[in-house]
């Protein structure tokens, strides 16, 4: 994947990147008093293995935007129902 000239790329999160997808979690839990899913002492009680379930089940899409290979932000898209 070729980043464009502001050093921003899209790709789907892996297992791999639990550590970063983690970390970026953290920080949006502690700087937002609203919950968006978990709150921030579920996300901060979640093992790091977790995030790497999360990420590598089949049926979970996550999208990770990387500026200069940094990860800034997240979407997400799981199927609803049984």
């Amino acid at each position: 994947m070729t980043a464009p000239a502001d050093g921003t790329t899209v790709r789907r999160l892996t297992a791999d990147d639990a550590e970063a997808f983690s970390a970026l979690r953290r920080r949006v839990a502690a700087d937002n008093p609203v919950p968006l899913g978990l709150g921030q002492q579920e996300e901060l009680a979640r093992p790091l293995q977790g995030f790497r379930d999360q990420l590598g089940a089949p049926s979970n899409a996550v999208f990770g935007a990387f500026v200069q290979g940094e990860l800034a932000a997240t979407a997400a898209a799981t199927p609803s129902g049984p």
